[in-house]
């Protein structure tokens, strides 16, 4: 029955949920923030391998390339 007792232990109160201090209120929202910077990352990383667009662009000062403008 140990089991049982695991799952009664991690079952989530939702009243205690709602009546947080302050303190774990904002590790809360520093978990969340943390997390939604995580997916934009991952979000990024995806992105750019599915892209055809180029993201890193090397600028060498003696290069010759002339582009005419059609003036």
């Amino acid at each position: 029955m140990a089991g049982s007792d695991l799952l009664a232990a991690t079952s989530l109160d939702l009243n205690q949920a709602w009546n947080m201090s302050w303190g774990e209120g904002i590790q809360f929202i520093l978990v969340l923030a943390f997390l939604y910077w995580l997916k934009k990352r991952i979000d990024l990383h995806f992105a750019k391998k599915t892209s055809k667009i180029v993201y890193r662009v090397k600028v060498v000062e003696d290069s010759h390339i002339s582009v005419d403008h059609a003036n």
